[in-house]
């Protein structure tokens, strides 16, 4: 049998033990939403990169299309001069 006197010793032990399992609950929760906003960051960054690659893309053929016969010294493109 359990005297009182090792009741009160293991109460604090234990409740020691649930606050270490909710902060951990708490940092695992932390690290899931920092590793979701990482992601999510990682992803509108891809986003424009591919964006921008597009609109580079795009005016480079407005400027060849303008003019193909007159060459442009600075990229090796076409553009009217």
């Amino acid at each position: 049998m359990v005297s009182p006197s090792e009741m009160t010793e293991t109460a604090p032990a234990i409740m020691t033990t649930e606050s270490e399992r909710i902060e951990s609950s708490r940092e695992l929760v932390d690290n899931e939403e920092e590793e979701k906003i990482r992601r999510q960051k990682k992803l509108e960054e891809a986003l424009e990169a591919k964006s921008l690659r597009r609109i580079i893309s795009a005016y480079l053929k407005y400027l060849t299309f303008l003019s193909p016969f007159k060459h442009s010294s600075f990229s090796g493109f076409y553009i009217i001069s």
